[in-house]
Formats: structure tokens, sequence, C-alpha cells
């Protein structure tokens, strides 16, 4: 009887131990996760093979470990989130911090789509819309025969210059539908693009990306100036104080310096990335 009770007893520290080695390692690097650019990089280890994570109740998603190592890159939202992860029947609960709105999307892209189709009327026609704006203004303080045929024929003459710039401009504007909730490419031309996280019309975050080799050449620099100048202006910064900083670092990594420091303005921060193909210019609050 007493041997029958020793095997038992044996046989389920076994099936305890085959159970324990069955069940994987999970760590994260943090309990809690913040905005690094436009995502939370939710980072952490495990023995097993792939990594299955749900994000607030929505669809579960998984990806592949690496060494030992995986990344799960969280858009943010302007409330705080809740990641459930399982390896193997192991699980663990991380929360993504709650991020602040650069601004809202629609009076984003009016702004910004307005001020880049402006860019591209010619100073004559320049010259004729800031007219424009002067004689509608005296025609509402005196209304006159006269003072309406003018507005009218310089309307005109704007309003087509107007029509050529937008086909100028095709492909550099921002999307007049709002974006699905998520990170996705607005903008994409061969000189940068313009990445944004939005999230409810909210745009959470925004990053300009640039090919180093574009970057060297002026008609480029001309290019992504005029878009990341409107993009500062958009989100609430002072576009000239960014610019002449972005400036000096750009100067600095040229004369071989490896770090970049971040520039603030208005309460709104650029951080800039540097990889071998590309300059990041990471936008958030």
């Amino acid at each position: 009887m007493q041997r029958k009770t020793i095997l038992g007893v044996v046989a389920a520290a076994s099936v305890l131990t085959l159970a324990g080695c069955g069940r994987a390692s999970l760590t994260t690097t943090h309990e809690t996760y913040h905005q690094d650019g436009m995502v939370a990089a939710v980072k952490g280890h495990t023995n097993a093979n792939k990594v299955t994570y749900q994000v607030d109740g929505h669809t579960k998603e998984s990806l592949t470990v690496r060494n030992g190592t995986f990344v799960i890159q969280v858009p943010t939202t302007t409330k705080r989130q809740s990641v459930k992860l399982t390896a193997n029947g192991s699980h663990k609960t991380i929360h993504v911090s709650a991020a602040k709105s650069l601004t809202d999307y629609q009076a984003l892209q009016k702004s910004f789509n307005q001020a880049l189709t402006g860019s591209k009327l010619s100073k004559a026609d320049q010259g004729k819309a800031m007219a424009l704006q002067k004689a509608a203004a005296s025609l509402k303080k005196q209304p006159t025969p006269e003072a309406a045929a003018q507005v009218g024929a310089l309307q005109k003459d704007v309003q087509a210059a107007m029509t050529t710039a937008k086909q100028q401009a095709k492909g550099q504007l921002l999307p007049v539908k709002t974006p699905a909730n998520g990170v996705s490419d607005v903008v994409s031309t061969k000189d940068y693009r313009i990445r944004m996280n939005v999230q409810n019309g909210q745009v959470l975050g925004a990053t300009m990306i640039v090919p180093t080799k574009a970057f060297k050449q002026k008609a480029t620099q001309k290019q992504f100036g005029t878009s990341f100048a409107l993009l500062t202006n958009g989100v609430g910064a002072d576009s000239k104080s960014v610019m002449k900083q972005f400036g000096k670092e750009t100067k600095s990594v040229k004369s071989g310096s490896s770090s970049i420091d971040p520039i603030y303005s208005k309460g709104v921060k650029f951080t800039i990335g540097l990889s071998p193909a590309d300059i990041y210019i990471f936008v958030v609050k």
C-alpha cells in the first residue's frame, strides 16, 4: 500500500513538472508604456515561438518571437489602453498611457492644403490674391458698383490660378477625408512621406520621412521644407524657430555628431531619428 502511494506521488510530480515545462516564460520591460514617436513600443522576452496580444478587446493578433525577444507597436489613443499578452499558456497584462492630441485632423488639412496650394502660385498671382483680400474688405465698408466689379474680376483670375496651383500640388496635399483610426501614410511623394496616427479625428502624432540621398538635393529640400513648415504651423508650433533649430541639428550631423537634441516649440516636441536610408522627424505633444 505504501509503495503504491509513493508511486502515485512520483507520477503526480512528473505531470506537474511536464506541465511546467510546457508553460512559456513571459516578461515585459515595463508595466506601463508611453508614446514614443507615434506608437508605444511594448518590449518583452519569452521562450515561446509566438506571442498573441489583444488591445482593449479588439481582434487578437500575433507575432513571431525572434531570439527570445518581441516588440509590439501599439498606436496610442487619447485613452489609457490595456494590452493582454499570451505565450504558450502564460498571460500578462500591461498598459499604454493616453497621448495628447496635436490637433483636429480636419482643421489641419484645411490650413495645410490651402497654404500649400497658395505656395504654388506665381508671385504675380500671389499679388492678385492679396489685392483680392483688400478689395473684398473695401467692398464691405463701401459697396459700390466699381468695387464690386473689381472684386469680381480679381476673383475670376485668382480662382483660375488656384485651380492650376492645385494641379501642381496634387499628391502633396493631405486627404480631405479623415483617415481611419491608426497609423498610415497620408502623403507619399518621391521626395518625402508624411505619416500620421489619427484616432477619432484627432492627430496624436505625425512623422515626416525623407530619404537621406534626396535630402541632399536642393529641390527636395525646398519641397520638404515647405511641407514641414506648414505642418509645424498646423500643429501650433512656431515654424521659423523649429526650422532654424532643425537646420542647426542637421548641420551637426553632417559634421560628424551622433547626437541630435529634441526641438520644442509651444508644447510640441520634434524628435529627429536617423537610419542609413532615411531621416525621420517625429512630432508629438
